[in-house]
């Protein structure tokens, strides 16, 4: 039992696929079952089939089998890379193979060959700002209003909490957002307003700060974002 990695890196980005043959050494007595399973019981990093065209399904195991008729032939295995919306980095798992047998000499013979999936996904904030001026105006009911969003699927709750740098000009609503592993890709609205305050002061700028904060998912915890600085532009003489 030989199986053998066609590529020269054991490494999958996610959704793509590589290609594993798997032939036998010697000719058998008996016709030779060989199961191929990958370690990656969920199929959220690896999954295995015998062909291309359903590469993707989550299969933890398929079957091979030879006979004596064409045990030179090698069979084609895919191994297709998960699929998941979580910064987790790098995942490494194996494929292993297993025959069986009423011939003793193929009974029981292993393999094993590792793989490694490809992380594609970053955490990070985006902050998605309209084409218009970032400006609000003194004794003008018409806020300045922007979105913010997730890049990633967090593992827990992610807190925004907005707060302006001079609430005498300015100020946010709402002050904290909430995003959770199933609403972390639905956007969310900031909005900044004026505040009249009947000082003639000229215009004011104030940054809108966010502080990003999760009690277990250390990849958004602490993570900056830039301000989104508004002006607020003088009514009163």
């Amino acid at each position: 039992l030989v199986g053998s990695a066609t590529t020269a890196e054991p490494t999958i980005t996610c959704c793509t696929s590589t290609e594993i043959e798997v032939v036998l050494t010697a000719e058998p007595q008996a016709n030779v079952n060989i199961s191929v399973c990958s370690s990656d019981f969920g199929g959220t990093e690896g999954t295995v089939s015998l062909s291309s065209s359903s590469s993707g399904a989550i299969d933890q195991c398929v079957f091979a089998i030879f006979t004596a008729s064409d045990w030179t032939e090698a069979q084609t295995v895919y191994v297709t890379g998960g699929n998941d919306d979580i910064d987790d980095g790098n995942q490494a798992y194996n494929v292993y193979f297993s025959s069986s047998s009423t011939d003793v000499a193929f009974d029981g013979s292993d393999a094993s060959i590792g793989l490694v999936n490809v992380d594609d996904d970053v955490a990070s904030v985006s902050t998605q700002l309209p084409a218009t001026p970032a400006r609000v105006y003194e004794g003008n009911a018409t806020q300045y209003s922007y979105s913010i969003v997730l890049t990633s699927q967090p593992i827990d709750d992610v807190a925004i909490s907005l707060t302006s740098s001079n609430e005498d000009q300015i100020t946010v609503d709402p002050s904290v957002l909430t995003f959770t592993s199933a609403t972390w890709d639905v956007a969310q609205s900031v909005h900044a307003s004026s505040v009249d305050n009947y000082i003639d002061e000229g215009d004011v700028s104030a940054s809108i700060v966010a502080t990003v904060t999760s009690a277990t998912d250390a990849n958004y915890d602490g993570l900056e974002i830039a301000d989104v600085d508004v002006l607020c532009v003088n009514n009163d003489v």
